[in-house]
């Protein structure tokens, strides 16, 4: 009986410990089981899944639940893109730039969210040449982070999916329902990551911000101009996928949204990650992707938004416009996207 006590005592702390945290710490949990094996795409979003405030309707787009065919009298915007279109990072009550976008362009419009986490611009194309153009937009947005986006045309299909979590290929296998519980809970996220918490703190380091410079130096090559020629095979791919969008658009306006790195734009985030692991900046030209890009949007005629030097500018100017340890635009930043991509001739046409 004391045993049994104990046990039951103990599993009404946890599910407590686990009710507290949820309610005193909202999170936007954009994980586990939210994904599907897709054998085009590699994976692809759950339709129907629903975690906290993130919902997938059933056509597995983080969109409201509408129907394929336009409406009369409405136009459509189109928004390829990964984990900044899907709004990842956001906490519940605030939208991404997509939303903001929508209620800014006025009930006439529909601005359609179809970003992945994860997605490069080659398995967007992809998804667009099976799925997107269903919708029949008016305008094709395509969000390109200059951060992994490259890398991941690359290696489209270097994700695969586990028990409904993102994994490297090679890692699939099942997972039984202990692991599959376990990380959905906050309370034993919170206990596995305790030891190097306490560990951090004695030394005076930060778990979180040790995790992200690891994270901003790796994704920081993409500018390298010591390994410039080994990023060639990755231009090419992202070029093909651009054209192939723009082919499959047809005579449809098409927008390049050009989204930083939060290390171009952050110089106190540069130099934190370039101290850490001791990188000389003076190999790094930092607007040498946002100068490529421009290239590819002249030759294959899109219509491009940079945001680099706003961004720049605004963060200089004390602004915050990414969130704390971790790349995805805050309230402000994607505000700006909104801002920006409204005013973009293909799109303000849409609302007139």
């Amino acid at each position: 009986m004391g045993c049994a006590l104990v046990a039951g005592l103990l599993l009404l702390g946890a599910v407590a410990g686990e009710l507290i945290l949820r309610v005193a710490f909202p999170e936007v949990y954009t994980g586990h089981a939210m994904y599907v094996a897709d054998e085009l795409l590699s994976y692809r979003l759950l339709p129907g899944h629903s975690h906290d405030s993130i919902a997938i309707n059933s056509h597995g787009l983080r969109d409201p639940e509408r129907p394929l065919e336009k409406p009369a009298g409405v136009a459509r915007v189109l928004v390829l893109g990964d984990s900044f279109t899907f709004g990842s990072g956001l906490p519940r009550h605030e939208d991404g730039f997509v939303r903001k976008l929508d209620a800014a362009l006025g009930a006439d419009v529909q601005v359609i969210n179809s970003g992945v986490p994860g997605y490069g611009t080659v398995q967007q194309a992809n998804w667009l040449e099976r799925d997107g153009l269903a919708y029949d937009p008016d305008v094709v947005v395509v969000a390109l982070f200059v951060g992994n986006d490259l890398w991941e045309n690359l290696h489209p299909d270097s994700l695969g999916v586990a028990g409904g979590e993102l994994v490297e290929k090679g890692e699939q296998k099942e997972h039984g329902w202990w692991r599959t519980t376990r990380n959905k809970s906050r309370l034993y996220r919170v206990f596995k990551r305790l030891p190097e918490t306490v560990g951090d703190a004695l030394s005076g380091d930060s778990t979180q911000a040790r995790w992200y410079h690891r994270i901003e130096r790796t994704r920081m090559a993409v500018c390298s101009t010591v390994a410039a020629e080994e990023w060639e095979p990755a231009w090419a791919a992202t070029r093909a996928a651009l054209a192939k969008v723009k082919a499959l658009a047809g005579s449809r306006p098409c927008v390049l949204l050009v989204i930083p790195d939060e290390f171009q734009v952050d110089p106190a985030l540069r130099e934190a990650v370039a101290a850490r692991w001791s990188l000389d900046l003076a190999d790094y030209d930092l607007d040498l992707p946002q100068r490529r890009l421009a290239a590819l949007a002249a030759e294959l005629g899109y219509v491009r938004v940079d945001l680099l030097e706003a961004l720049r500018a605004r963060t200089a100017a004390g602004e915050p416009q990414y969130l704390l340890y971790d790349s995805h635009w805050n309230a402000a930043g994607n505000a700006l996207a909104a801002e920006r991509l409204a005013a973009c001739p293909p799109v303000a046409a849409l609302a007139r």
